[in-house]
């Protein structure tokens, strides 16, 4: 019997070709949507997002309203006017306009002042002497301490208004707020460039869409795998949550990532502009490095507390020799400490100023840079950042306008050296205005080599018309609350060089302004000139009352030793004040009764301090002082007993402590004091002395 024939099978592919159909079925699908998609015109602007930071909340820069004739703009909403300048464009956009939209910081918002002075209305006034044939908009969306992160933000949002050139001054404020980082920051250089490449797709710009559609803003942050940090919608400065710097801690971990991160924000920028068909250029930032100390300096967390007092004692003595302008001393004990600590931002600094005076600039710039870079308060760009700035626009092919290179050829014509400072700066970051004014220059040069403008730079004459109409408009009050408010910055952050001279020009602006008066006294009794500023207090108090500056006005007269005149200062201010303040003045008003004779007053204004503040060992030391001078001597103890409890390595309670006992003929109590404080102090000749009469 014969048996059927079985039919062959059907031939079996390898896992290896259904794997490369598959992928490439899925790769033809997802051309010929993207094809597609192009073919109807299909863009999703901006649509490149930061996948390392998001944001709780948003809160549109720019909403819809009317200007005073009752046409459609969009303008500033007004919960951004914080941050931000009042600006408006008409919408739709006019078919003869060219929108130009200056995105940054605090240096393209204009500050200490506003848009008036700033690039952006340079270039809003030089636009069309240069190209007539247009009708220029410059749009100042430059936002206070906005990091790159939230540049490109306010960049993705203005990518919906039809702009037709982008200028991006970033760079200052990256270290400015708290940020952890999810594990994607750790990524591959290539992960990270296939993720932008990626996100730039209409593909991906589609189903964006889609998923918005279905979405709220909450939805996307949820805890379901995005690994993106949330940050609030507004900048939240680590400053604003602190009396000063001192918050920061040298932490080099966290300065890569945020390097990384800028990185990253600088090449989301580019491609939110491809996306949007819109040219892009970059301005490099730069800063004040010769005029402006760093805002922190701490030793290596390696040094040992021996080499940490070495290093503080070199410090301090080239400090003393920069003061009194002793410029080779000055530069040999900042070099001496630099032996022991080379990144140590003060000592940098320090051997960067003798450098400079000693004609040494090469050098000088090197160490004034180095001090830049190891701030622990890093609020001006590190050369690190700059050099990711050039290596990105560079690889992108994007114009940058090199701001630090040619304000440093400026400062060498004019001054014959590169180092920037007060000439060109008002503070740490911002420009004066006359180089606002060059920088729109630089801008404007660079826009027309690169074929972004066509036309001439603008005559001298013209740059001097519209220089005498910009400063024709400036109102001098205004100008002088900017001038006050940057002295308050400086003169809060302990940065009284800086401070003095920005008070100064405020009070020139306006006179009779206590609070510009008072920065402009404090900041000259804390730099330890003391005689202008008892000249300035008393112009201030022969205006009126300003209670902030009874109290210091009083503890200068104090260190003077004008008893008589402090005690009336310090007596208003133990009246006027609160909190820890008042606790302060009750403490002044105790040591000024006692340099006085009047023990009883001071041991009741001290008592009085102490129950304000309590246990603050200075005020229980100088209360235990006044009752043994009144021959008090078991109060006395009480007080040095609880002074020596709460703080047991101070010498000064412990010895103090052993005096009482004598006074009170207890030798062997008196002699445990002594010996606790020999151990604090070893070797203290006074010490030893009484120990050995005491045995």
């Amino acid at each position: 019997m014969l048996k059927t024939a079985e039919k062959p099978g059907r031939p079996t592919l390898s896992l290896r070709k259904k794997l490369a159909f598959t992928c490439g079925v899925t790769l033809a699908f997802f051309c010929i949507l993207e094809i597609g998609l192009a073919a109807i015109g299909f863009r999703e602007p901006a649509t490149v997002r930061d996948p390392l930071v998001g944001f709780s909340g948003h809160v549109p820069l720019m909403i819809p309203s009317q200007d005073d004739q009752g046409r459609p703009v969009m303008r500033t909403a007004p919960g951004k006017l914080t941050w931000f300048n009042d600006q408006h464009f008409f919408l739709p956009k006019p078919p003869d306009v060219k929108r130009v939209v200056c995105l940054g910081g605090s240096t393209t918002y204009g500050r200490p002042f506003d848009d008036h002075i700033s690039f952006s209305n340079w270039l809003r006034q030089l636009l069309p002497v240069t190209d007539s044939d247009h009708r220029w908009e410059v749009i100042n969306a430059g936002g206070i301490s906005y990091a790159s992160y939230r540049v490109a933000a306010v960049m993705e949002e203005l990518a919906e208004y039809q702009p037709d050139l982008y200028i991006v001054y970033t760079g200052q404020n990256e270290f400015l707020e708290q940020r952890t980082y999810a594990g994607l920051m750790n990524a591959s250089q290539w992960s990270r460039d296939s993720r932008a490449w990626i996100q730039s797709t209409r593909t991906w710009g589609l189903a964006s869409s889609i998923a918005r559609a279905f979405h709220d803003e909450s939805s996307q942050h949820d805890a379901s795998g995005d690994a993106s940090e949330e940050l609030p919608a507004e900048v939240d400065e680590r400053l604003n949550h602190t009396i000063g710097p001192q918050d920061y801690e040298r932490d080099d971990a966290w300065h890569d990532k945020v390097c990384q991160d800028y990185q990253w924000n600088l090449q989301r920028m580019i491609e939110i502009a491809r996306a949007a068909d819109v040219p892009i250029v970059f301005v490099m930032p730069t800063s004040n490095e010769l005029d402006c100390s760093p805002f922190k300096s701490e030793p290596s967390n390696d040094l040992s507390s021996g080499l940490q007092v070495q290093l503080k004692e070199a410090v301090a003595l080239s400090q003393q020799s920069v003061d009194a302008r002793q410029w080779q001393e000055a530069l040999d004990s900042s070099r001496l400490a630099l032996e022991l600590d080379d990144r140590n931002p003060d000592a940098c600094f320090l051997a960067g100023i003798a450098l400079h005076h000693l004609g040494r600039q090469d050098e000088a710039l090197a160490s004034l840079t180095a001090a830049v870079d190891n701030d622990i308060c890093p609020l001006r760009a590190t050369s690190r950042l700059r050099g990711i700035l050039r290596e990105v626009t560079q690889r992108y092919q994007v114009p940058l306008v090199d701001f630090e290179r040619r304000l440093r050829q400026t400062s060498q014509d004019q001054w014959g050296h590169p180092c920037l400072g007060s000439r060109y700066f008002l503070d740490h970051v911002h420009p004066d205005p006359a180089t606002h004014r060059r920088l729109a220059g630089w801008i404007l040069e660079s826009l027309i080599e690169n074929s972004l403008v066509r036309g001439e730079l603008p005559s001298q004459e013209d740059i001097d018309s519209i220089d005498e109409r910009i400063q024709a408009e400036i109102d001098t009050t205004a100008r002088a609350v900017s001038y006050r408010n940057l002295a308050k910055v400086l003169h809060w952050s302990g940065k009284f060089r800086e401070a003095l001279p920005r008070a100064r020009d405020a009070v020139a602006d306006m006179p009779d302004d206590l609070e510009s008066r008072y920065i402009a006294a404090n900041c000259l009794q804390e730099l330890g000139q003391w005689d202008e500023a008892v000249q300035e207090y008393d112009a201030l108090f022969a205006r009126g009352d300003f209670d902030r500056a009874v109290l210091p006005f009083g503890e200068l007269l104090y260190q003077r030793g004008e008893m008589v005149a402090a005690k009336a200062y310090v007596m208003q201010a133990s009246v006027v004040t609160q909190g820890v303040t008042r606790a302060r003045a009750f403490f002044f008003l105790g040591r000024i009764h006692q340099n006085l004779g009047e023990n009883e007053f001071a041991i009741e204004s001290l008592r009085k301090s102490d129950e304000l503040y309590p246990n603050h060992l200075p005020t229980l030391l100088a209360l235990a002082g006044v009752l043994m001078d009144s021959s008090q001597f078991k109060d006395a103890l009480a007080v040095v007993s609880t002074a020596a409890e709460q703080n047991p390595d101070s010498f000064e309670a412990h010895w103090m402590q052993g005096r009482i006992h004598i006074a009170l003929g207890e030798t062997s109590k008196a002699a445990a004091a002594l010996r606790i404080a020999d151990q604090i102090r070893p070797g203290d000749p006074e010490i030893q002395q009484t120990l050995e009469l005491l045995n």
